[in-house]
Order: structure tokens, then sequence, then C-alpha cells
């Protein structure tokens, strides 16, 4: 039986407002892409990158707007510092960069001009290996036999004042080889789903928000504190 013209006309605006929406949170840049790809192909289409030398570029919250993306604490892409590039909308480009201190990262847009790519190639195993941080998670790489890779993963969320003294936490454990410069979990027994990337001189993860408690997720870009 076909549609009525009721019916076609609700498809019609559900897919539509579908659209709107995505469309709405395309503007924003983010570790997260809610309606990206599967958690196992999401960051092989992000590429290393660096910040043209020179003035910091603001980092904005959407790509059509000159809102800061750190409020009223604007954070900056310091001119010469590497980075990772994950999608780039008309003249605007949505990158992850260090900030200050020895954690800190975060993810903006600045102008395609203010930014060139750099190597993306796979990386060899023994530059895996570390204790990469970031402001919530700690990803922990060691090496085994035949090139495999041994890879734990330790994230914390704390409620903060209205939710009392609580933390979440938040862990996962793959252990394999990278293929294409991706290692992905692959224990169809475990609802949390990883993958992990060496990307210039940063390690990146996406994941499925199963891997913890509320609020909990690995995605984002990581900084090599020690070997």
């Amino acid at each position: 039986m076909g549609l009525s013209r009721l019916g076609v006309s609700c498809l019609f605006i559900l897919l539509t407002s579908i659209t709107c929406a995505q469309a709405e949170e395309d503007r924003y840049c983010r570790a997260e892409d809610w309606n990206g790809p599967a958690v196992t192909t999401r960051i092989a289409t992000w590429s290393a990158g660096a910040v043209t030398e020179g003035m910091p570029s603001q980092l904005r919250e959407a790509f059509d707007s000159s809102d800061p993306q750190c409020g009223g604490t604007p954070c900056f892409a310091r001119g010469g510092v590497t980075g990772v590039e994950v999608r780039q909308v008309g003249a605007s480009v949505c990158v992850g960069v260090p900030q200050k201190g020895k954690l800190a990262t975060m993810f903006g847009w600045i102008p395609a001009s203010r930014w060139h790519g750099t190597d993306s190639s796979p990386q060899p195993v023994v530059r895996w290996v570390g204790v990469w941080q970031n402001e919530t998670a700690k990803i922990t790489v060691q090496s085994m036999v035949d090139g495999q890779l041994d890879i734990k993963g330790h994230a914390v969320r704390d409620l903060g004042p209205d939710g009392g003294d609580v933390e979440i936490y938040g862990d996962f454990s793959i252990t394999g080889k990278p293929k294409n410069g991706v290692v992905t979990s692959n224990d169809d027994s475990d609802p949390c789903k990883v993958s992990i990337r060496l990307l210039g001189d940063y390690l990146v993860a996406a994941d499925n928000d199963a891997c913890g408690g509320m609020g909990i997720t690995f995605a984002g870009m990581y900084r090599l504190r020690h070997h």
C-alpha cells in the first residue's frame, strides 16, 4: 500500500527536521561526531597538521560565528603548534590543538588559511609506546611480541558541586596490531568499542559512549606524558 499524502508530508517533515538538526550540529567542532561513521572508522578521516606561523588564532565554537570556544576566556591555536584536523567546512577547519599546561587540549574552528597538513601516514609501533593523557583520560600503550600493542584506558568525570563528591569512571583494554594505522577493540562480548590512532604527535581516540558511567568518553586527542 502506498503512502498517503499525509504520510508523505509527515515523512518529509521528519527527514527535514533530522537534516536540520544534523546541519546545526555540524556547525560545531567537537572530538565526538554524533552523526559520523562507525567507531571503527571515525578517526580514519582525521589528519595531522599544524597552525601556520604568526599570531595565535582564536578557536571558535561554531564555524559561522565569532563566539570563542572557551566562553569568556578564549582558547587559542598558537602559531606553529602541531595538532589534528577533524574536517573542513568552507573556509574554516575544525582542529584539535594543545593548550597551556601538560594535559590540556581543545577543539575549535580556525580559518583554513591558518592551517596546513603534515604527514598522516601510519607510525612505527615504537612511537605508540608511552603514557598519553588529556584532562579527563589516560591511555597507556605497551609493546608486545609480533608487533602487538597492549592499550589500556582510564577516564574520570567529576560531577562537581551539584553532584556532591562523586566521580564516575570508565576503562577499556585492547590488544592488537595497527591496521591502516588504527587499533580497534575486537572483543564482541564487550559493549565498549574504542578505536585508537597515532596521528602525528598525538594519540587520537573514538568510542561508542559505552565505556563507563554517564558522560564518560575517550574520544579526543592525547598528549605524550612519558615513555
